[in-house]
């Protein structure tokens, strides 16, 4: 406003020097409009467009005056919110690189003018969690709930997140399953359904499970068969200890079979697959058809473990060794077979051969198992002194290995 003062003060003194300047001059202007005429002399002329050009400056100035306000408020208002939302963003940095405490009050102060209110309390919720102060964590997460804030499923899948963290994974999945029942088709449920009755070794209930993963792609096809191998894995592993004492052996037998018939085909070419069936088909008591389905499988798809454990299947050990000295043909200096080829010298009282074998392999990959077989295998022989360097040879690579 002085500053307007000012310049008015100085365009009446410009206009009293331009009177007195040109009072002596002689000048007479004609303006025509239309039907209407304009007369005055030089001087007036030129006082009447100082006074046009003063007044219009004299309007931008007020309202420039009355404008601004407004918006020096609006600008204000966007720079608080802007400051408000950045703390969002810091308070998820902070849960991200573990200030669970600064993470806590920048999300919560964060969270009224937040574009994504749901992820502050969801943040902070977690961040109380990993505090140790669950009650506070269920606090936030209901009161976001019942705000409206936050929907029961993904307060849900926090809650069910954070109990499988502490290995509460018998809660998890009872939560879980009410959420499943609810959106059966939704993905992050069955991959956490899965990880739940992983947790609690549910196998058969992970099995019964795999049609809906498969139907909601809820793993990808890597993940899906890692999946399955472990079930089915697992599930072999587990008929020794499940089986029914008073059924007869071809009974236990018929079952297992029909276990292994519930593997996808996909999969019985993985090793690991037929080792758990081919194991169990030991302690069944048949280790003819452990033999038998071991051979066949090794023949079309070599294996280091599968040929390892062809050493321990309590079968006709002459032929066995037969048949791994052929395959030795084909994979001469294999440390794993010739560790074979010593167990099944053992059994076949090959003394000589066995110990021939034994080294051969200790020279490829010297091994604590190996070196225990061949010093168990000295001392049948009574070569006292060979077997107690066996066994302190074992003890240094079980140190070297841990």
């Amino acid at each position: 406003m002085r500053k307007l003062l000012i310049i008015l003060a100085l365009a009446l003194l410009l206009g009293a020097g331009l009177h007195q300047a040109l009072s002596s001059l002689q000048g007479y202007l004609v303006l025509a409009i239309g039907p209407y005429i304009i007369e005055t002399t030089l001087w007036g002329g030129l006082v009447i467009l100082a006074l046009i050009l003063a007044s219009g400056y004299l309007l931008y100035r007020v309202w420039k005056i009355l404008v601004l306000p407004r918006r020096w408020w609006r600008a204000r208002t966007g720079r608080r919110i802007r400051k408000v939302r950045d703390k969002t963003t810091r308070g998820v940095l902070d849960y991200l690189e573990g200030n669970w405490p600064r993470a806590i009050a920048n999300l919560q102060s964060g969270v009224k003018h937040s574009e994504t209110p749901a992820l502050n309390y969801l943040c902070a919720a977690a961040a109380s969690f990993n505090l140790g102060d669950e009650a506070q964590c269920q606090a936030m997460l209901a009161d976001a709930e019942e705000s409206g804030i936050l929907d029961s499923l993904a307060a849900g899948l926090l809650r069910a997140r954070l109990l499988m963290q502490k290995g509460e994974f018998d809660r998890a999945l009872t939560m879980l399953e009410s959420l499943h029942r609810k959106s059966p088709a939704h993905p992050t449920v069955l991959r956490l359904l899965v990880s739940a009755r992983k947790g609690i070794g549910d196998w058969h209930g992970l099995e019964t499970l795999l049609a809906d993963v498969k139907r909601h792609k809820a793993l990808s096809a890597q993940e899906l068969t890692a999946l399955e191998l472990d079930i089915y894995r697992e599930i072999i592993r587990a008929f020794a200890a499940t089986k029914s004492a008073h059924k007869s052996l071809p009974e236990q037998q018929s079952e297992l079979d029909h276990l292994w018939d519930r593997v996808p085909n996909k999969l019985k070419k993985h090793a690991n697959l037929i080792a758990a069936y081919v194991s169990q088909l030991q302690l069944l008591g048949v280790p003819e058809k452990a033999e038998s389905r071991l051979r066949r499988f090794i023949n079309k798809h070599w294996d280091d473990e599968l040929a390892r454990l062809y050493g321990d299947i309590a079968a006709d050990a002459n032929s066995q060794l037969k048949t791994a000295e052929a395959w030795l043909k084909r994979h001469p200096d294999n440390p794993f077979l010739l560790e074979t080829l010593g167990k099944l010298c053992v059994r076949c009282q090959l003394w000589g051969k066995g110990k021939e074998y034994f080294e051969m392999s200790l020279k490829k990959n010297p091994q604590p198992g190996t070196w225990l077989e061949l010093g168990e295998m000295l001392q049948v022989i009574q070569d006292t002194k060979g077997s107690r360097e066996c066994y302190r040879n074992g003890l240094r690579e079980v140190v070297k290995a841990s």
